[in-house]
């Protein structure tokens, strides 16, 4: 997806048709893609769709086509597209370095700590 891609949600989408949450996000996408009359356009709608996540989009894309809001046509060419998968991230690494100045700052505050609570109150009268 690019900086200068807008996606229009017109107010008969939410007032008529009754859509709300990825239902609406999905079929906002698939007008633009019926109206797209240029290759820009239509791609633009596919990476938008793109940057859902697979299980969403085809969910959406069954609820709208049983809603009978998009074609068999549609359905099928927007099934075929290649979505986003979940991404198996890396286990994190401890950087001794950062552990250790951790370590220390915690220790410093802790010893300030500490120090604030041991001080004389300045406010207790001297007898």
């Amino acid at each position: 997806m690019q900086k200068s891609d807008i996606l229009k949600i017109h107010g008969w989408m939410v007032s008529q048709r009754g859509l709300h949450g990825n239902e609406l996000l999905v079929f906002a996408i698939c007008f633009m893609l019926r109206e797209a009359e240029s290759e820009y356009t239509s791609a633009m709608a596919k990476r938008w769709l793109q940057a859902f996540p697979r299980t969403t989009v085809l969910d959406s894309l069954q609820t709208l086509f049983d809603k009978k809001l998009i074609s068999q046509r549609e359905l099928d060419m927007l099934k075929d597209l290649q979505y986003r998968k979940k991404v198996e991230r890396k286990k994190r690494t401890v950087n001794p370095e950062t552990l250790e100045a951790f370590a220390a700052r915690h220790n410093r505050k802790n010893l300030r700590r500490e120090q604030f609570r041991n001080a004389p109150d300045p406010f207790k009268p001297k007898n």
